[in-house]
């Protein structure tokens, strides 16, 4: 969906604080076989408990927030009430650099990116399912 596609930066953007910046991990079609929703466990390697971290789901107009959190180390979960275009955004405070004044900020997270690896690892008998993500080598 080139809309949802186009629409996702400044989603992820408005997620964040005046100190904080967004990235986007992934982005993906969901897709449960014989299921219109569900929760779903996503394995997302460098993500940590603790972290700020918003599963977007796209509802056919806009990026919206589902219920989720990280239950621990590189495994976010998330519940939706339909699924398809998915994103999984991380939240973190920008470092700053330079002295007192004239200081500039930067992103503190990992530049390598992550890349989806399994768009959907699903468990057809149920409504929980599995994604695994991992960082693309450069």
């Amino acid at each position: 969906n080139t809309t949802a596609k186009n629409a996702l930066s400044s989603a992820a953007a408005s997620f964040a604080g005046n100190s904080e910046t967004a990235k986007v991990l992934a982005s993906f079609d969901l897709e449960i076989p014989g299921q219109d929703g569900g929760t779903v466990i996503f394995e997302i390697l460098g993500v940590v408990k603790g972290e700020k971290v918003k599963v977007l789901h796209w509802n056919g107009s806009k990026w919206e927030a589902v219920p989720s959190e990280i239950v621990a180390d590189g495994q976010i979960k998330a519940t939706f009430d339909s699924l398809s275009p998915v994103a999984i955004v991380k939240v973190t405070e920008k470092a700053t650099t330079g002295g007192t004044t004239g200081g500039t900020t930067e992103d503190e997270e990992d530049k390598t990116g992550v890349g989806v690896s399994a768009a959907a690892l699903a468990a057809a008998a149920g409504l929980a399912g599995v994604v695994v993500c991992k960082k693309k080598s450069n």
